[in-house]
């Protein structure tokens, strides 16, 4: 009896010290998983400037600064013309219509990507709908396997990766088909085949230069883990494969303290106030 009544103390003791120690881990864990989340906000908010960025650079920059060349080659000449001038002014005409395309096409692959969650077909198809693919050539996407749930992040890489081969199969090949393919199985595969012109080796490699597409896509693809591959010959079309691990890409009901953390992350989420929409 006298050696319980010692003993009790002390376990109560080692009992409260315990559950301190469980509560300050749980407290530093959930403290690094705030600081993560704000890390990959931050991360995906850069990532989403520097694509606009480049995108920017690569379409609608260029198409006006080729219209300010034929202006002012217009402004500098001493042609009175009146046939010339009238194709200068068409040229110039024809240049501002392409840069309000692309803006345009920007503008809408922004909107889709945030509105089209998990439906990675309906995006893509309003994607080439809204490129003008659709009024140009053939396009076929289909889909295999079942549908699974995307980390959306991810997804939104894989949904800017598809549009940017839409896009240059649009602008580049000059084909009269185009195919996508969007395959669930253990990994997520897209694939873009076109019957056109093909590209050079070189081009597909890296990309066409002062140009940013092709690099680009690299980039994002290395940055969610995935393999892109391009295969082209000429006058033979080009496949365009992405090949995305399945770990990555597929969201997957967590266990045990994941599965309390996750809810409690989006509690934490919901509760949060709403922030003011970010100018660019």
């Amino acid at each position: 009896m006298v050696r319980e009544v010692f003993l009790c103390p002390w376990f109560h003791l080692v009992i409260i010290c315990v559950v301190v120690v469980v509560f300050f881990v749980l407290h530093q864990i959930r403290v690094r998983q705030i600081a993560a989340g704000l890390t990959a906000r931050f991360d995906e908010r850069m990532a989403e400037r520097s694509r606009l960025a480049v995108e920017l650079h690569d379409t609608i920059l260029q198409s006006v600064q080729a219209t300010k060349m034929i202006a002012d080659n217009a402004r500098n000449g001493n042609s009175q013309d009146p046939a010339e001038l009238r194709k200068t002014i068409e040229s110039i005409s024809d240049w501002l219509a392409q840069a309000t395309s692309e803006a345009r096409a920007t503008l809408n692959n922004v909107r889709l990507s945030t509105t089209e969650k998990d439906d990675l077909a309906r995006a893509f198809q309003q994607a080439a709908e809204s490129i003008g693919v659709t009024t140009s050539m053939k396009f076929v996407l289909s889909l295999q396997g079942t549908h699974r749930d995307l980390h959306p992040i991810v997804r939104d890489e894989i949904y800017r990766i598809g549009c940017e081969a839409i896009r240059n199969a649009y602008l580049h090949s000059e084909a009269t088909e185009l195919e996508m393919s969007l395959i669930y199985a253990g990994d997520l595969t897209i694939r873009v085949v076109d019957n056109g012109k093909g590209i050079e080796a070189g081009i597909a490699n890296s990309g066409r230069p002062g140009h940013f597409g092709l690099p680009g896509m690299q980039e994002r693809a290395c940055r969610i883990q995935a393999a892109l591959r391009v295969a082209s010959r000429m006058s033979a079309g080009t496949e365009l494969e992405l090949v995305v691990p399945g770990k990555v890409v597929f969201q997957t009901a967590g266990h045990g303290w994941q599965a309390f953390f996750n809810k409690r992350s989006a509690i934490v989420r919901a509760n949060d106030p709403p922030h003011a929409t970010e100018g660019g």
